[in-house]
């Protein structure tokens, strides 16, 4: 991304569930199924937050 000129973009790997504590974000894209969206996410993203994610239950099914 950096090479493309983005520079305002910080990404973050991790169990997605338990949030980043130490920083708010305006942007979460969560590459895995959830019935609920996690108590961390809620906490961590600033009014106005955009979240991609997928719209399956757990499992897949």
């Amino acid at each position: 991304m950096r090479a493309d000129g983005d520079t305002n973009v910080t990404l973050l790997a991790g169990h997605g569930t338990a949030g980043s504590a130490d920083r708010s974000v305006d942007r979460i894209i969560a590459w895995a199924s959830m019935e609920r969206i996690p108590d961390a996410y809620v906490r961590q993203a600033v009014p106005g937050a955009v979240m991609v994610r997928c719209n399956a239950p757990a499992g897949g099914r």
